[in-house]
């Protein structure tokens, strides 16, 4: 009887009270809100209980998306859920600028356009090709452009980059996974040693297949400025591996993420999916490439043993791909570079087979 006097109690209140009340619990208790009765679902499903749980950029974000993963106008809880279930894929331009990108907005035809357009959406252009060609930018967020004829497109900030943009369902935190062509590989554009493929199970469409290499080196960056803050994050490689990877089972790699310039926490993964590791006695001469593996085990220089120490193993996700930790980053703020790597270049030994299909950052809750 309480419990009934109770939950009329609470529908009593004015419509505004009770959408004020649920929009500052979570997601998951709007949700659970929403079944509880029909009064109470009006309120929890309402657009202003559901945009407090977005990004407060959630809009300029999803405006800067590829065509064909930018969501409909929908209501904000659906817009909520499908950025938590379907990443969406952001177009940008070089890596170089990927942090500089701000909206611009196009007013219309003047005196100074071409004559050929009367009106322009909005679309983001990096900093860098406003200050080119010396537009003036009004608070640092808009610039007023008479035609976008009038820019003088460098190609150079034309590649075709992307990143991958989501939520995390629980929480509403930003979640950015960086494309394996928006990171830096070293020789990444050597063919002979890494090849880029198109998979139709990557979400990003172009990802990295590791030919051959003696130095394994990945870098990545993201700006703090893009990340929640007061939240603790965690960065993950995002691969897979085919029939063809060897000369991981050898050594653990080396992962870091800090900030640049300052305190880096560096850590030993193994990138192996098995738990049995190979031990390795002599070196195969670089120049042996990958023949290596089958040379070594004629000679029976592998044998396996259980992998020591408490070295990180990859763990398979949801949409079949492979990840592992590279660590923890709280960010506080402020404007920042963090870098993420990912080495293995002590061993001499060579490698081959992982599919790089990017980096991922998202929320991790603090042990």
């Amino acid at each position: 009887m309480e419990e009934s006097t109770g939950k009329s109690r609470f529908t009593s209140l004015p419509l505004e009270c009770v959408t004020e009340i649920i929009s500052r619990t979570s997601p998951p208790d709007a949700s659970r809100m929403s079944v509880v009765s029909t009064d109470l679902r009006f309120a929890a499903d309402s657009d202003a209980v559901w945009e407090r749980f977005l990004p407060k950029d959630f809009q300029s974000i999803i405006a800067g998306a590829a065509g064909s993963s930018r969501p409909e106008v929908q209501s904000k809880k659906e817009v909520y859920l499908r950025l938590s279930d379907e990443p969406i894929l952001i177009e940008g331009g070089h890596k170089s600028w990927v942090r500089s990108l701000i909206p611009v907005e196009y007013l219309g035809l003047s005196d100074a356009g071409c004559g050929r357009h009367r009106q322009h959406p909005k679309v983001l252009v990096p900093m860098e090709i406003l200050k080119v060609n010396k537009y003036k930018l009004n608070n640092n967020t808009f610039c007023t452009l008479s035609c976008p004829c009038s820019i003088k497109w460098n190609p150079h900030y034309m590649v075709d980059i992307k990143q991958s943009f989501s939520i995390e369902k629980r929480s509403g935190k930003k979640c950015y996974m960086i494309a394996a062509r928006a990171l830096t590989i070293e020789w990444g554009d050597t063919p002979m040693y890494w090849k880029w493929i198109s998979l139709p199970q990557s979400r990003i469409k172009e990802v990295a297949e590791l030919i051959s290499v003696c130095w394994f080196e990945i870098r990545g960056r993201i700006n703090t400025c893009l990340l929640c803050l007061k939240t603790n994050y965690a960065a993950y490689l995002v691969f897979n591996s085919t029939t063809e990877t060897y000369g991981f089972e050898y050594h653990p790699v080396e992962v870091s993420i800090g900030i640049i310039g300052g305190r880096i926490s560096t850590q030993s993964v193994y990138l192996n999916p098995s738990k049995t590791q190979t031990r390795r006695f002599p070196v195969v001469p670089r120049r042996i490439g990958r023949f290596n593996r089958g040379l070594t085990q004629l000679m029976g220089l592998q044998a396996s043993v259980p992998a020591g120490g408490n070295c990180q193993h990859p763990k398979k996700r949801e949409d079949g791909w492979l990840e592992i930790e590279l660590g923890e980053f709280f960010n506080e703020g402020g404007d920042e570079e963090l870098e993420m790597s990912v080495l293995e270049v002590k061993a001499g030994n060579w490698k081959c087979g992982l599919i790089i299909q990017g980096i991922e950052i998202r929320p991790k809750d603090r042990a």
